[in-house]
């Protein structure tokens, strides 16, 4: 029981890891004021049609891992293209420490807001699951 019980509680912490996307609508749509998760190589479009946002990658990921102590906390960036109405689509990285961690998108700010998982000490993380949180305000 104890073990069912555990494999539970587990299940609840890795559903919302294992989604492409986490807008506030379940259409892959999100709207202004809502936090957002992206796996790579998944996008959402803004509520009110200004954009689309796709999660190409993380360029680079010096942070500092989970259980070590640093002198620095580390820095990892996330690559984003985004595709505004009537323009040409453009690439921008977003930083998790550094700047800039936020970007305007079709008149929206873009932010980011954490990068999971954390890194693993002496462990690399594969590029498929990173997963990164972002906000449009």
């Amino acid at each position: 029981m104890m073990i069912m019980r555990r494999a539970a509680v587990a299940a609840l912490f890795l559903v919302p890891l294992s989604c492409g996307t986490s807008p506030a609508r379940g259409d892959g749509t999100v709207r202004a004021g809502a936090e957002f998760q992206l796996a790579p190589g998944r996008s959402v479009r803004f509520e009110d049609g200004a954009a689309t946002l796709r999660f190409d990658r993380v360029g680079a990921d010096s942070r500092c891992p989970e259980g070590v102590q640093c002198v620095w906390a580390g820095d990892a960036t996330v690559v984003l293209t985004a595709t505004e109405r009537g323009r040409a689509a453009r690439t921008f990285e977003l930083h998790t420490t550094a700047e800039p961690a936020a970007e305007t998108v079709g008149g929206h700010r873009v932010r980011l807001t954490g990068l999971a998982p954390g890194k693993p000490s002496g462990g690399r993380i594969a590029p498929g699951a990173y997963r990164a949180r972002l906000r449009l305000d």
